[in-house]
């Protein structure tokens, strides 16, 4: 990880040599290694530039070399009817609400 990064560092004119650039490993995240690069730019206009540049380039040699980065994947299900709510225990006030709107509508026709 480390060569990667520095690497790209090397090939950014926008970064100074001095300080050298350093890659920090942060800390173990959920589904990932936080890692923090560390680099210093002449003048604070060309930061964004070089941001931009570094995650680029980053992203390119990352591919390159097979890194994958994990991204959470969510599941989203719809419940069909009341049934489904009472089975999967998602009854909740607001669907007794719903319930007993119904019954009155019911019992005043």
């Amino acid at each position: 990880m480390d060569n990667i990064l520095l690497g790209v560092c090397d090939e950014i004119p926008l970064l100074l040599d001095s300080p050298s650039p350093r890659v920090m490993f942060r800390e173990f995240g959920d589904s990932s290694l936080v890692f923090e690069l560390w680099a210093y730019v002449a003048h604070p206009f060309s930061e964004l530039r070089a941001i931009d540049q570094i995650n680029r380039l980053v992203y390119d040699e990352f591919d390159d070399a097979d890194i994958v980065i994990p991204f959470p994947r969510r599941e989203i299900s719809f419940l069909d009817s009341e049934q489904d709510v009472l089975h999967n225990g998602l009854w909740n006030e607001h669907t007794m609400r719903r319930q007993n709107r119904s019954q009155m509508s019911q019992a005043i026709k």
